[in-house]
């Protein structure tokens, strides 16, 4: 699981420099599509980017995997916790 790859590779303090680099390495190494949207979800969460967090967390929710239940208790999505299209999602599939 790409989460795994990621927390074993990076701590949550302090992983700015070189995410580049070891995200494309990770992602190489998984074919197109092999991915699940939340583990992808979990990777721009880390890099505070919202807008494709949000999005493949809606992806991850529209496909009902099991992981979308993780989200009010994964320290991944605290940099994107307080956005507004989060708490939309964490409304619209019953978190909140």
């Amino acid at each position: 699981m790409l989460t795994s790859a990621l927390r074993a590779r990076m701590p949550f303090a302090g992983m700015r420099n070189g995410w580049t680099q070891e995200f494309a390495e990770i992602l190489a190494g998984h074919p197109p599509g092999c991915l699940s949207p939340y583990s992808l979800a979990v990777v721009y969460a880390v890099r505070g980017d919202a807008d494709r967090a949000t999005s493949y967390l809606h992806q991850s929710a529209d496909l009902r995997e099991a992981t979308i239940l993780l989200l009010k208790v994964e320290r991944a999505f605290d940099r994107v916790r307080q956005d507004e299209r989060f708490l939309a999602l964490e409304r619209q599939i019953g978190l909140l």
